[in-house]
């Protein structure tokens, strides 16, 4: 006796297309290949090779969706599985959500589908009308989530072209589950304007080139998107791009440690403390053409010798293109640490208007260090300062704020 042979074939469209998964799954049957039991495996179908023949089948939503682990008679009650076959039609297999059957009867009739079988498939769609809906709305929580409410910042620290692709990419994501989800709203009406989901036989090789060009891109487009960011987190990781303090070009439009050196002593750089320390970065983008990330270490000496004391500071300075978008920079750069720090406290400083700027914030930001927030027209300044004054004489808030303020430009 022959080896039975079988043969793995990609399916032109997802099953909720029951029209074109109908007609192409007729065509194979008219090619030889005829669906097996085995159904569907790592997304082809398992076909056997066979006299050509003419078979129809029909594709029906599941109330549960079968699993190799699941029970049978979860998905397909034996009541339903009983009047297919009355009519003459033999269960096959289950694809996704929709169980299929077929007969080789030209003249067999589809199941009219009483009360109870109504209410299931009604309720199995609306199911997944549902579903396709919280998908997409996941998808945008979870990009909000992981930019903490970061948009502005985040766009900018990746640039703007390579941020609109990663909108785009995300955008097609909930797309994807918006058109799902019309998709199953539309046999919902269906099933509720007739007895049957079924029609005649469509052209799905049409829908195959649609669904496979825009999954192709889908799928290109996110290892693009992957490949992307891990360049970046190892750019990150290794500080590519990061530049000795040294090397900056002239004086920096903000102050540095050495203005904020109380009377009786003075600042020195220390490069000893991280890899990062006392280096800058400096970068270019459509929407601020001018940005520098710049963090500075060292000591202060106390001119009677005493012990000198560790100051840092972590500076994020932004030109932007608009007061508006220097304003969303500005609150996205206190939102942050307001969101996520249980031990936020803000402080009070010198009015903004007695400091020159637009917006002055001084707050507890995350890791317990102070964080300051100044706007100034299109400029926004973000500090994170940690200083161990004791002791030598403290420089208040306010006068680092004041120091701070009247050095943008």
């Amino acid at each position: 006796m022959a080896e039975e042979k079988y043969i793995y074939r990609l399916p032109p469209c997802p099953a909720r297309d029951i029209d074109a998964m109908e007609a192409w799954l007729t065509d194979m049957a008219a090619d030889g290949l005829l669906l097996t039991k085995d159904g569907f495996f790592g997304g082809f179908g398992i076909f056997r090779k066979d006299t050509p023949r003419r078979v129809r089948y029909r594709l029906t939503p599941t109330a549960k969706r079968p699993t190799i682990w699941s029970d049978f008679n979860d998905s397909l009650p034996q009541e339903t599985l009983a009047l297919w076959n009355r009519y003459g039609w033999e269960y096959i297999t289950y694809r996704d959500d929709f169980h299929i059957f077929c007969t080789e009867d030209s003249l067999a009739s589809d199941p009219p589908y009483d009360r109870e079988t109504r209410e299931q498939a009604l309720a199995a769609l609306s199911k997944r009308y549902r579903g396709s809906i919280l998908s997409g709305v996941s998808v945008g929580l979870l990009s909000s989530m992981a930019l903490d409410g970061d948009l502005v910042r985040a766009t900018l620290y990746l640039g703007l072209w390579r941020s609109l692709f990663i909108l785009a990419v995300l955008a097609s994501f909930v797309m994807s589950s918006v058109f799902k989800a019309v998709h199953y709203r539309r046999l919902r009406r269906r099933l509720l304007d007739a007895d049957s989901l079924h029609r005649e036989s469509v052209d799905w090789r049409t829908r195959s080139w649609r669904h496979h060009i825009l999954g192709g891109t889908q799928a290109a487009a996110c290892i693009a998107m992957l490949a992307m960011l891990l360049t970046l987190w190892a750019a990150e990781v290794e500080d590519d791009g990061r530049l000795p303090l040294s090397d900056y070009p002239g004086t920096p439009p903000f102050a540095a440690l050495e203005a904020f050196a109380p009377e009786g002593t003075r600042f020195v750089r220390d490069d000893s403390k991280f890899l990062t320390t006392n280096t800058y970065r400096a970068w270019s983008d459509p929407l601020a053409p001018v940005i520098i990330d710049w963090y500075e270490t060292g000591d202060l000496q106390n001119n009677a010798g005493a012990e000198p004391n560790y100051i840092s500071m972590d500076v994020t300075y932004y030109e932007t293109v608009s007061p508006l978008l220097a304003k969303a920079l500005a609150w996205e750069c206190w939102w942050e640490h307001w969101l996520l720090n249980r031990r936020y406290q803000e402080y009070d400083l010198p009015s903004p208007e007695e400091l020159g700027v637009d917006e002055a914030r001084a707050f507890m930001g995350k890791h317990r260090l102070i964080q300051y927030v100044f706007r100034k027209g299109n400029i926004v300044c973000h500090i994170t300062h940690f200083a161990n004054y004791s002791p030598a004489p403290a420089v208040s808030r306010q006068e680092i704020a004041a120091i701070m303020a009247a050095s943008l430009p």
